[in-house]
């Protein structure tokens, strides 16, 4: 099976990059170990001594080992439909916060209210809370539209969820991913096993559609396999 040493992770064939890491595939695993291997055995000088002048020259500055550099989990697919209400959420706060900050503004121009401060320092403050009134509002109005535009991209991915969801549907069963599965694995534990059918259904969908998302095929995933197994 086509197997990535860098996530060691396996695939389906017929894939030929991996969907974590994009690096290419070894025809398998047996066959990437061999290399890995024969690689190793024709330059462990060089690798030993590498390792020692690596060593010598921390010893010598008194610096610590660098850190590897930690890998950053792959952002969660946030859905259209939740982008809008967010932005409606800003649009609305931006608003209420520069509405009332503008009426203040207005009612001390007004010498309704009075600021308890005379002369330039009065008008100074009076003068940032109009134009920090009036950034919030416009903000709120700019904000608003954003959003507005959003709604036939909404429409749009659902639309394409939906007919993603339908597709694997009628062309995949429960029975047809354990048989894969049982084809090439032998003796998944069950935690074993919803992790290799979780990946083989992302597989399918990056194959046979082209989706370049990971994240949007991540939550597809999810859909997906809680309709096939937890129904």
């Amino acid at each position: 099976m086509p197997y990535c040493p860098k996530c060691d992770m396996e695939f389906i064939k017929g894939v030929t990059v991996c969907s974590d890491c994009g690096g290419p595939l070894f025809e398998s695993k047996e066959e990437a170990l061999a290399m890995q291997k024969a690689a190793l055995e024709e330059a462990p000088d060089a690798l030993m001594q590498e390792d020692m002048n690596s060593e010598a020259s921390g010893e010598a500055s008194g610096a610590m080992p660098k850190a590897e550099k930690p890998v950053r989990p792959p952002a969660a697919y946030v859905k259209k439909s939740q982008k809008y209400e967010d932005r409606k959420s800003s649009a609305s706060a931006f608003l209420l916060v520069g509405g009332a900050i503008t009426v203040f503004a207005v009612l001390c121009w007004a010498g309704i209210f009075d600021m308890p401060m005379a002369g330039f320092s009065k008008y100074l403050i009076q003068g940032t809370l109009t134009v920090m009134g009036i950034g919030c509002l416009v903000i709120a109005i700019l904000t608003f539209r954003s959003a507005k535009g959003m709604a036939s991209e909404i429409e749009e991915e659902e639309k394409q969820t939906e007919e993603l969801i339908s597709w694997f549907l009628s062309a995949y069963r429960r029975e047809d991913i354990d048989g894969r599965l049982d084809a090439d694995f032998s003796d998944l534990g069950e935690d074993e096993r919803n992790l290799k059918r979780f990946e083989l259904i992302s597989d399918l969908l990056i194959t046979s559609k082209d989706l370049p998302n990971q994240s949007y095929v991540d939550a597809l995933c999810e859909d997906i396999y809680s309709k096939l197994f937890d129904e």
